[in-house]
């Protein structure tokens, strides 16, 4: 999804798609697993949203129309945004709004910015710990805790207390901009990339490092959303094939492309004539680069075939097989004390009846049964 922008996941009915288009969400928005808690999360009610396709949807819904108003007693007609337009107005807001931001900071100002803020979430935790220290280390909290943290802004400079398992203590002081460096090296990458040894060697410090490095990390989780600045925004489309693609997306069928996304995917919609002046889109509309498209879809609710071959194109596929996601069934084994051979016996039959379905002439996988 993050190189192609747009990601179709096909299968059979009851293998869980839906639910890991939420889950791809919240990973993306919150770097967390989805649950029904992360509905009231105000980053992921503004950055994703959830439309599903059926024969009645169409244009006027999904991109803009004519809807009815009520002007002093006469019944007259307004151009309104639809559901998809609207939400690209919230994705380009943000991106307009982290360039700016970037504009007048620059990355490192950012990140020492943020750092502030976090130095003084960790003095709080630790006044308020009943414990007297924090751990943010490696491997489970295997560093030694620190127990004090003073942050000098008149010198720009950090110094915390590290006390080990020995009960000795250590000060350690840095320049800020030393410890934004830091991050910016070994932490800021992504996650398979972080090279724990070349952070220790780099550092030189011994009895500190593995503090330091989870330290950062820590902040990494807590702070990296922020400093990123550009926020991503899912648009989940459910059935996306129990719609008529062609006539909801309209002339967007161009700018939906991942190399048409930002304004070199500009198209004049169909009610362009009647967009008022200082609108984003009053000389065309485009789909940011920060909007992600999800669709899920079940191959036996309708033919992929009816899909426009220009618009299947322009998705990614994945098929989510019901074998796949049988796991979703291990729940039940914790929530209703089931027995493990129980949830196993059930697999089996599972499987057995799908592939007795897989070998039926007039069937296919497409009729399997998920879990």
């Amino acid at each position: 999804l993050k190189s192609n922008k747009n990601l179709i996941l096909t299968g059979a009915p009851g293998t869980g798609k839906t639910y890991l288009a939420k889950n791809i969400a919240s990973q993306l928005i919150s770097n967390k697993d989805y649950d029904e808690s992360v509905e009231n999360d105000i980053n992921f009610k503004e950055q994703c949203a959830f439309v599903q396709f059926h024969p009645s949807y169409d244009y006027t819904d999904f991109v803009e129309g004519l809807r009815p108003k009520n002007d002093n007693g006469n019944i007259v007609f307004e151009r309104k945004d639809g559901v998809f337009k609207a939400f690209c107005k919230k994705a380009l807001k943000n991106l307009k709004d982290s360039e700016k931001d970037i504009s007048t900071l620059n990355y490192e100002e950012i990140i020492k910015k943020y750092l502030e803020d976090f130095y003084n979430d960790v003095s709080m935790e630790i006044t308020n710990s009943s414990e007297g220290y924090k751990i943010y280390g490696i491997g489970g909290g295997i560093a030694a805790p620190i127990i004090e943290i003073n942050y000098n802004k008149s010198e720009v400079e950090l110094d915390f207390t590290v006390k080990t398992k020995n009960a000795n203590e250590y000060k350690f002081n840095n320049k800020l901009d030393l410890i934004a460096d830091y991050y910016k090296k070994f932490i800021t990458k992504k996650p398979e990339e972080w090279k724990y040894k070349d952070f220790v060697d780099t550092l030189n410090v011994k009895g500190y490092h593995t503090y330091i490095y989870g330290f950062l990390k820590a902040f990494y989780d807590n702070y990296n959303d922020k400093i990123e600045q550009e926020k991503k925004f899912i648009f989940i489309i459910d059935e996306i094939n129990r719609g008529e693609i062609s006539k909801i997306f309209g002339e967007l069928f161009f700018s939906v492309d991942s190399g048409y996304r930002g304004e070199k995917g500009k198209v004049l919609t169909q009610y362009a004539n009647l967009i008022e002046d200082g609108d984003e889109f009053k000389d065309g509309f485009y789909i940011p680069e920060n909007v992600y498209i999800i669709g899920t879809m079940n191959d036996i609710d309708r033919s992929v075939e009816s899909m426009d071959f220009a618009m299947r194109r322009r998705f990614a596929w994945k098929e989510i097989k019901a074998k796949d996601t049988q796991n979703m069934l291990d729940e039940y084994k914790w929530e209703n004390q089931i027995n493990a051979d129980i949830i196993q016996n059930a697999k089996e039959k599972m499987n057995r009846l799908n592939d007795a379905i897989s070998n039926t002439p007039e069937l296919s996988d497409a009729y399997n049964i998920g879990a």
